[in-house]
């Protein structure tokens, strides 16, 4: 894989700057919801679900539209404690060139 590209929960855009330069042969989305991430700032529950349920939503958009997308959601059994977290986890696993951030 040459670039892995992170895109934050804020950044959900199919008209994402980032999301124009990639080549969806050679590149991965990143999207990475993270447990820490969901409870250090006080939040109603139900803006959390939307949140959540917007990234979601998104990485199905994005594998529709053909890109590659690496997901890691909250709810997995190893789900990242935090962002930072996540990314390491997937540059150990993808081995990418580059991070786009």
């Amino acid at each position: 894989m040459r670039r892995l590209a992170l895109v934050l929960g804020d950044q959900l855009d199919a008209r994402h700057p980032p999301l124009s330069e990639l080549d969806r042969d050679l590149d991965t989305v990143l999207l990475v919801e993270a447990t820490g991430e969901s409870e250090h700032v006080p939040s109603h529950v139900q803006r959390t679900v939307l949140f959540l349920s917007a990234m979601r939503h998104f990485s199905i958009d994005l594998a529709d539209r053909d890109f590659r997308v690496h997901h890691l959601a909250i709810s997995d059994d190893d789900a990242a404690s935090t962002l930072r977290d996540g990314i390491l986890r997937a540059l150990e696993a993808l081995r990418p060139q580059e991070l786009h951030v």
